[in-house]
């Protein structure tokens, strides 16, 4: 499955899959128009209006990592078209496979029935899905056929609009069939990027947890990020050789000694009962030898699975590898496993501690902004209970609104600490029903419904941030290990609060200092947790972290609402009599197509506030702001001035426009937008 921001593309390599949450991308516009021709898969795109662009690799490899392109148009409408091998199945099957696919990953989804389409000729369904995602309604069409042994799905999506899919319609109607031999490209290599415990360089992954590295060559590609998000599967790496259609993936956990024996033959345990076992086969991993399991899961897409366990050292590796079976059944599916194998190897004790030195020293760069709540610097905030929470050190990943959600409807905020897999979990919810012993007693006898059993261990009460933490200690017997459940409860303002924390029975026996670190990490600042405000002339905006004022004034400052733009970030104005200041602070990805992303946008905001087709006749010039390297692009049009100025940080992207009479007047507010820029911690 490709992803997208605002959508999840959805193809459909044998697996339901996740999507990457709305980023950036949306508001990127464009004044070219599309002439595109793909010389592999044999298709063109042609017709659109000149507000339409193609999306260049690096923001296509964020957005839609399996397309085989993706195109926006301003206002945040996206086509894509999606090919892989799925020869085999009847159309209305595959119809029906993408559009459970979407139910998988969409709110309040509805689909009506696929109609009878064509496209050059070839039958083809074509879809009308409409959901949310991340609180966002969105509206899609699908078209779904095949050519030979592969499927296509040419599809657009747009935030939900009062008015007609008039551009969803053109898209799919810009797209035709060329002829000529259909041939796969070389796979993409990835942007440059730092995760959580783990990197890509130069297209080479490593982590300074498991000691993974994997270098593909020749067909195979890497799945990092959202490539790998996008196939649905909780792995840390993976492979992809997509004229195949397989895929490759690995995971890995601490087991100690008592574990071992347990871990290796439970392998097969995330089987579906369909499944059918076929045999065993032994393969090689970095001079590590396993058995693994194939089966085969029957179905209008038959998928042929590959899964095996291996114990190196105290940490254990999980190794699955799938494709749909197609109709070539005779191709020698276990010598491209091997093949694919080759790329992986371990770091030694030297270079993994280098690359662990180098990533602690590294800037936190996960973030995520939605409604409501922010993650910035390793701090989560969620503004409407007033609460916070700042990681302890180690290396931690957060799950936020619809990715905490996806783990338990109930949340809002999870983090891991991935090296030793302890949790914390953050629920609010009205309580009106008594105290705070109540609440805790009846947060108590929920867990005790859901199998959880009380422990021996006694938690005496915790005061945090003047609140005191009510705790309870509870354990799971799950279906690999044992869990230590901490329940923490307490009352503030109306609400029940749990801050939850939970691990392997002997993880949080080998880390209590963690164990309550994890709680003492909340913060409760209620009311005086606003994500922005303005006083005294000042802008203070805390969920995109900066603050900023103008000289010269007075100045009318006012937040501009977006309904899809608000949701990863902010817009602020300041109008006065001598111009017109804009700042924009989006939420990008974090990675290494941050740069590329942050680029186009100045210049599209550039061209589409002076009506150029181009930035051609401007001038482009380095500058400093708060301390950060800046870029700002001016120009003029039509008795107007406008400077353009462009930095990031944190994940977040901020660009001011400044808009005047003359260029004095223009660089004059400039200077002093400098000038009056901070940023928050």
């Amino acid at each position: 499955m490709a992803t997208a921001s605002a959508v999840g593309l959805v193809s459909c390599s044998g697996k339901k899959k996740q999507v990457v949450p709305m980023n950036q991308s949306t508001m990127v516009a464009s004044e070219t128009a599309v002439d595109f021709r793909d010389e592999h898969f044999r298709f063109s795109i042609r017709g659109l209006d000149s507000k339409w662009q193609v999306v260049d690799k690096e923001r296509r490899l964020a957005v839609a990592p399996e397309s085989a392109v993706a195109v926006s148009r301003v206002g945040g409408t996206y086509g894509a078209v999606v090919v892989e091998p799925v020869g085999g199945m009847e159309l209305e099957a595959y119809a029906e496979l993408i559009r459970s696919n979407y139910a998988g990953l969409l709110q309040d989804l509805e689909a009506a029935e696929p109609r009878k389409a064509e496209i050059g000729g070839i039958p083809a369904l074509q879809q009308t899905i409409t959901g949310k995602l991340n609180g966002i309604e969105l509206d899609y069409e699908i078209v779904s056929f095949f050519r030979g042994d592969l499927g296509y799905q040419i599809m657009a999506w747009e935030p939900r609009k009062e008015a007609d899919r008039g551009n969803l319609t053109s898209f799919i109607a810009a797209v035709s069939l060329d002829e000529g031999e259909i041939t796969f490209p070389p796979p993409d290599t990835l942007p440059d990027g730092i995760g959580v415990g783990n990197r890509v360089l130069n297209n080479r992954y490593e982590s300074a947890i498991s000691r993974l590295a994997a270098e593909p060559s020749g067909p195979w590609g890497l799945m990092w990020g959202a490539s790998l998000a996008s196939t649905g599967e909780d792995a840390e790496i993976g492979l992809a050789r997509p004229d195949l259609g397989l895929y490759i993936t690995v995971a890995s956990e601490a087991v100690d000694e008592s574990r071992r024996e347990k871990f290796v033959s439970s392998a097969t345990s995330t089987l579906v009962e369909e499944a059918e076992i076929k045999g065993k086969e032994h393969l090689d991993f970095a001079g590590t030898p396993f058995e693994c399991t194939r089966a085969l899961v029957a179905g209008e897409m038959p998928i042929e699975i590959y899964l095996g366990n291996f114990v190196r050292g105290d940490l254990g590796y999980q190794f699955k590898a799938w494709r749909l079976q197609h109709k070539r059944k005779d191709e020698p599916l276990f010598d491209f496993l091997k093949e694919g194998l080759k790329s992986f190897s371990f770091l030694d004790d030297a270079a993994a501690e280098k690359l662990r030195t180098a990533l602690v020293a590294s800037p936190d760069s996960f973030g995520a902004v939605g409604e409501g709540f922010s993650v910035r610097g390793g701090v989560y905030r969620n503004f409407g209970a007033g609460i916070a929470w700042k990681r302890p050190a180690g290396f931690w990943k957060f799950h936020v609104g619809d990715q905490a959600r996806a783990r338990n409807e109930d949340i809002s905020f999870q983090a891991m600490e991935i090296e030793k897999g302890l949790n914390t979990q953050l629920l609010v919810e009205d309580w009106s029903e008594g105290d705070a012993t109540q609440y805790h007693e009846a947060a108590a006898a929920a867990l005790e419904e859901g199998n959880f059993q009380p422990g021996t261990k006694v938690l005496p009460p915790l005061v945090v941030d003047g609140q005191q933490i009510l705790r309870s200690c509870y354990v799971l017997q799950a279906e690999d290990a044992v869990l230590e459940y901490h329940l923490c409860t307490t009352l503030k303002d109306g609400q029940g609060i749990q801050m939850n924390t939970f691990a392997k029975v002997e993880v949080m026996e080998a880390f209590p200092k963690l164990a309550e670190e994890c709680l003492t990490a909340y913060t409760f600042p209620g009311d005086s947790l606003n994500s922005s405000k303005t006083s005294g002339g000042r802008f203070h905006d805390l969920r995109m972290g900066f603050q900023m004022s103008l000289a010269d004034g007075p100045w009318t400052i006012a937040e501009q609402p977006h309904p899809v733009i608000s949701k990863l970030g902010n817009i602020v104005s300041f109008t006065g009599q001598s111009g017109v200041v804009t700042h924009f602070a989006i939420q990008t990805d974090g990675s290494g197509n941050d740069a590329s992303f942050a680029t186009k946008m100045m210049e599209n905001i550039f061209r589409v506030n002076l009506n150029r087709s181009s930035t051609e006749g401007s001038t482009s010039r380095p500058e400093t702001i708060a301390g950060l390297p800046a870029t700002v692009r001016s120009g003029a049009s039509a008795g107007t001035h406008m400077n353009v100025i462009l930095f990031q940080v944190g994940g977040v992207a901020h660009f001011g426009v400044i808009v005047a009479k003359n260029e004095k007047t223009a660089d004059k507010i400039l200077k002093d937008y400098i000038a009056g820029f901070s940023l928050v911690p």
